[in-house]
């Protein structure tokens, strides 16, 4: 349970669908193009793609690489809980974001709207 935790949040930083990390690069690259910030985006897409070959690294020896040890890792109830609400997070906001999103366009305004002295 704890690799395949593992491996959900680092594809989901790698920004591959259906995670809320794809949607998170959509928004911000989408915003991006739109404030003709385009050597932004392909910043963040180059450093997107080397994060990925790391990541991806990770998964990889988690899963095909040659183990340290036979032993389990114990893990307490708590920690399975955390593990699968950050997993179903992680997936649930792919397919629902608009609470988030919401709350996100509101700070924005907030924070627009104020005035600095």
């Amino acid at each position: 349970m704890i690799s395949l935790a593992l491996t959900l949040c680092l594809i989901s930083l790698t920004g591959v669908p259906p995670t809320a990390g794809f949607l998170a690069k959509l928004y911000l690259f989408n915003a991006a193009v739109h404030h003709d910030l385009v050597w932004l985006v392909i910043i963040g897409v180059i450093n997107s793609a080397i994060s990925a070959y790391y990541y991806l690294r990770v998964v990889k020896a988690t899963w095909f690489g040659t183990p340290a040890s036979t032993e389990g890792v114990p893990s307490s109830m708590a920690l399975r809980l955390a593990l699968a609400v950050s997993c179903l997070g992680v997936l649930v906001l792919f397919f629902y974001p608009s609470p988030l999103l919401d709350v996100a366009r509101d700070a924005a305004q907030a924070v627009a709207g104020m005035v600095l002295p």
